[in-house]
Parts: structure tokens; C-alpha cells; sequence
């Protein structure tokens, strides 16, 4: 199914999914729509996805649910699989207390599968497939989420992700230098 194939019934469950993320019985309502219809390996990679979103940080539940994400994804199409990841945002120019709290899966959709709104910062995040766009992205001031087929291990934070890669960082523009965001 490429994303083309979408049926009226599959572009009701991504809208609904995309519009409210945090309503998890509606991704597992999909995948057993998706179960019913053929397509195992969508199911399941959005049940594990569930799985790992419930999971506390650190739960050694998590270690095992991304071992098996990663193995689903090389199977699925990446746009689709795009649509569910839950990479953290990197290089955000808002100067958060701690690494950006948000997640691929919290930003507002736009008419763009690659580009979602953050609304904590106002600002587009770009989903990039690799680190070379990731690179490209970062370097021009732009906040971007990585696939995590790049860094499965998805409990390190973005910050160490930059380190272990050799990402650039951003340097605010002066301008900007009041712009600042505390945790919740």
C-alpha cells in the first residue's frame, strides 16, 4: 500500500491519529483495521509503537520494542512509517531548561507528511530520513526530527545523538536570544 493506495477509511484513521496522537485506542483501532485487511507488519509496528509510548523511560521493555521497530521499518514504505516514529526534536532554537521535550508524534501536522508545527516554539520541524538531511537541515537553523532507523536506542537524548554524530550545532541569531521556553 504506498501511500497513494490510501482508502477513505485509512485517511480518516491518519487524520484522526495526526490530530489527536495522544489518543492511543485510535492507532490500535487502526491496526486492527489494518490486521483485517491484510497489512501484519503496519499492525504491528503501530501496536509496538504504542507499546514503547506507554513504556516509562528507562523500562528495559523499551530496549526490545526498539530492536523490533527497527525491524519492521526496513520492511515498511518510510513515508508510512514516518507518520508514527517518535523521534525527539533536535535543534530547536528556543532555549529549553533541558533537550527539546517534544516528540515527532506531538507536533501538529501540516499539509507537508515531512514538515509538522511545533507550537511550544512556533517554528517547522523537518523529518529527515538520514543524518546527511538531518546535517543539511540543522545547518541552516531549521529543528529536525531523526528517523529512528538512525538512532534506534531511542531513550538517548538528541544531545548525545549530536556528540556520537558529529552534528553541528546551531548558533541563535542575537535576535533571538530572548526567546526562551521552560519545561513544565
Amino acid at each position: 500500500m504506498s501511500n497513494t493506495d490510501f482508502t477513505p477509511e485509512d485517511r480518516a484513521f491518519l487524520r484522526r491519529i495526526l490530530d489527536h496522537p495522544e489518543e492511543r485506542m485510535t492507532w490500535l483501532a487502526y491496526a486492527d483495521w489494518l490486521d483485517e485487511r491484510g497489512y501484519p507488519q503496519r499492525a504491528e509496528y503501530l501496536r509496538l509503537t504504542v507499546e514503547w509510548v506507554e513504556l516509562p523511560s528507562g523500562d528495559p521493555g523499551r530496549v526490545q520494542r526498539d530492536a523490533a521497530l527497527a525491524a519492521l521499518q526496513v520492511e515498511l514504505d518510510p513515508n508510512w512509517a514516518m507518520m508514527f516514529d517518535t523521534p525527539q526534536i533536535g535543534n530547536c532554537r528556543v532555549r529549553w531548561e533541558f533537550a527539546c521535550p517534544l516528540r515527532w508524534e506531538n507536533l501538529a501536522a501540516t499539509d507537508t507528511p515531512e514538515i509538522r508545527f511545533c507550537l511550544a516554539c512556533r517554528r517547522p520541524v523537518f523529518y529527515c530520513h538520514s543524518m546527511g538531511d538531518a546535517e543539511q537541515f540543522a545547518s541552516a537553523g531549521e529543528c529536525v526530527a531523526i528517523t529512528s532507523r538512525v538512532f534506534p536506542a531511542s531513550d538517548v537524548p538528541f544531545a548525545e545523538h549530536e556528540l556520537i554524530m558529529g552534528m553541528m550545532e546551531f548558533t541563535p541569531d542575537p535576535e533571538d536570544e530572548d526567546q526562551s521556553v521552560d519545561e513544565e
